[in-house]
């Protein structure tokens, strides 16, 4: 049939289009879907911001993001002239899907600059997939904002490091733009520090890395830490809080809910798996194959292995890169970098306790674009990445809707075990494809710099 044939022709155009568009169009059909006591927040918060956003911290005892986090819920709804809940519904979410838009064409971008074959029709595949979309515009959540930084962090930092070395300019300028980005995302929302991990460790292996001798890492080193804490110093001057604390996020972080002190909040990780009750006490012990464990010590130390870990792996990694005569910070180590930042936040998922149900949505966009550069994409890998993402999202939708609670605690322990065996399957990746220290042309993927 022509259509069928025409539409395999322009499947790149038809899939990327689709999945711009897609959370828009769920919003419009499904228009009464949505998270209510997020959204009420955000109209809540927006009251007092319209009272003057400096004072934000001290009319609003419950405003507990960041300043920039605070700007883009509350204060966009405010701008967007939302006054009653039929506008969260409707424009907010709009708003929202607008930015998944963004996303997607970044991810594009990104996958472009790895030379990911069919990158506009992957693009539009993580765009498609409900784990890119049911916890933000869905919902009516703004994490998707600090999704956007991490992916233009990844971006300017791929396509700065293209420029020649011969231009001297350009670490410095690597440093600034680094810099501001963390900077961005620390006063963003509290669930892209653990992201903030890999970028931070990132932006530092890249400056040595391209730096000829270690005194050429000095001046740019310099110009990352001013251009990280002078956003932040300049917000605090421009903003009124308790005086007591050191800084609005230093009040942010110390009024915040205990998340931990809880097995799981509606999320999923391994201690689902043992627990009968998943909102009992994490500080309680617990019996985990005969041994009596507490799951919050345990849950911190385990994820702290794993960062420890991957520090490790990161610094045997590039310095064996340094020793083959590499100085270029290629695609190559933006990969590296991919894999280290999906781990990082699937490791805080399945080990530290009281994650909440949308806590995983910095995962998949990065371990696809990972696993797509390595060339990864096939079989059971693929079906467990792809079925994941899919089935994250139908966790979520579960949890909206309350279809969850008619099967007690089996879809926290599937959710678990298959996101167990993603951890094993990315892990080996890393070892497999990056710690050997083997010839450099070996270790490249065709088609890849």
């Amino acid at each position: 049939m022509n259509w069928a044939k025409k539409a395999i022709q322009y499947k790149n155009q038809i899939v990327f289009t689709a999945g711009l568009f897609f959370p828009a169009f769920v919003i419009f059909v499904y228009p009464t879907w949505f998270q209510p006591d997020d959204l009420d927040a955000f109209l809540r918060w927006s009251q007092d911001w319209a009272k003057g956003a400096r004072g934000i911290y001290i009319n609003c005892m419950y405003c507990n993001y960041p300043f920039l986090g605070m700007m883009f819920s509350a204060g966009a709804v405010d701008s967007l002239g939302i006054r009653d809940f039929d506008g969260m519904m409707g424009p907010f979410r709009y708003y929202l899907a607008f930015i998944d838009l963004l996303n997607v064409m970044i991810i594009y971008y990104l996958l472009k600059t790895l030379k990911v074959k069919d990158a506009p029709f992957w693009a539009g595949v993580v765009g498609l997939l409900p784990s890119s979309w049911i916890g933000t515009s869905y919902w009516g959540q703004i994490d998707n904002v600090g999704q956007l930084l991490i992916l233009f962090f990844l971006l300017l930092s791929a396509r700065l490091n293209e420029i020649p070395d011969s231009k001297h300019w350009r670490n410095y300028v690597l440093a600034l733009t680094l810099g501001f980005l963390l900077s961005c995302l620390l006063m963003t929302k509290q669930l892209v520090y653990f992201s903030m991990i890999s970028l931070g460790s990132m932006a530092v292996a890249n400056i040595i890395f391209i730096s000829r001798k270690w005194t050429g890492a000095i001046l740019p080193f310099v110009l990352l830490a001013l251009s990280f804490m002078a956003p932040i110093l300049l917000v605090d001057s421009l903003l009124q809080y308790d005086s007591q604390y050191l800084s609005h996020l230093h009040y942010v972080l110390a009024t915040g809910s205990s998340h931990g002190d809880t097995i799981s909040s509606f999320g999923f990780n391994i201690w689902s798996i043992f627990a009968d009750d998943p909102f009992g006490s994490s500080r309680e012990p617990m019996s985990v194959f005969g041994l009596s464990l507490i799951p919050y010590k345990v849950g911190i130390i385990l994820f702290l292995l794993s960062v420890l870990l991957l520090s490790v792996a990161a610094i045997y990694f590039h310095v064996g890169e340094y020793k083959t005569g590499n100085r270029t910070f290629t695609s190559r180590h933006l990969c590296f970098w991919l894999v280290h930042l999906a781990l990082v936040n699937l490791g805080f998922n399945l080990f530290l306790t009281g994650t909440h149900e949308r806590y995983l949505y910095h995962f998949y966009p990065f371990a696809i674009a990972a696993v797509l550069f390595l060339q990864k994409m096939e079989g059971l890998n693929r079906a467990a990445l792809l079925g994941g993402a899919i089935f994250y999202g139908v966790f979520l939708y579960g949890y909206l809707t309350g279809y969850n609670l008619y099967f007690d605690q089996l879809p926290y322990r599937i959710m678990t075990l298959l996101h167990l065996y993603l951890l094993v399957f990315i892990t080996g990746l890393l070892f497999e494809t990056f710690l050997p220290q083997k010839d450099v042309s070996i270790r490249n993927p065709s088609g890849t710099r």
